[in-house]
């Protein structure tokens, strides 16, 4: 599952938003009726999108990080401590898609993206993110200065520096 590609997508005239074909056959075969929409928990008019499955996996690996490898019952009994799993969980709504892959957005999801006529679809392997396209990019945009250490991970894994288009020439 990787989902891929940045697509505009216009409401219809009920107010709906379709998940393209691309996005939907990015979902399991047998769970394709239905997906995760929940707040970004590090960007403001950002919501992300994701199968339960993919969903499910995601809490998994948040609480086994949280409750660390031996899974402390102390840890998992603390009403106190930040507890990013439920985090997620609580702001996270199944939406059911009709069979052409339109759906509604729910009124809270709606509000943090202030939608008007239609919303950025953006791939991001695993998930994916919806937000407004008139608010322009969430987040700051990465300067090629700012990819380097990418660039030398690269190297290290093919053991040859990526072409000038992907890395600047300049070495770290």
């Amino acid at each position: 599952m990787a989902f891929r590609s940045e697509i505009l997508i216009k409401l219809d005239k009920k107010g709906r938003v379709l998940l393209p074909a691309a996005f939907r056959d990015e979902l399991p075969p047998d769970d394709r009726g239905a997906f995760v929409l929940y707040h970004s928990p590090n960007l403001a008019g950002v919501v992300n999108g994701n199968s339960r499955a993919g969903f499910d996996g995601m809490l998994r690996t948040l609480r086994t990080e949280a409750l660390g490898p031996k899974g402390s019952l102390k840890a998992s009994l603390d009403d106190e401590a930040f507890d990013p799993a439920g985090y997620l969980s609580a702001s996270a709504r199944t939406i059911p898609m009709e069979p052409d892959g339109r759906f509604s957005l729910p009124g809270e999801f709606a509000e943090v993206l202030e939608v008007d006529d239609g919303v950025m679809l953006v791939g991001k392997g695993d998930k994916f993110q919806m937000w407004n396209p008139s608010a322009g990019r969430p987040g700051a945009t990465p300067t090629r200065r700012a990819w380097r250490p990418s660039c030398a991970a690269l190297m290290t894994v093919t053991h040859e520096w990526p072409d000038d288009r992907t890395c600047p020439r300049a070495r770290p």
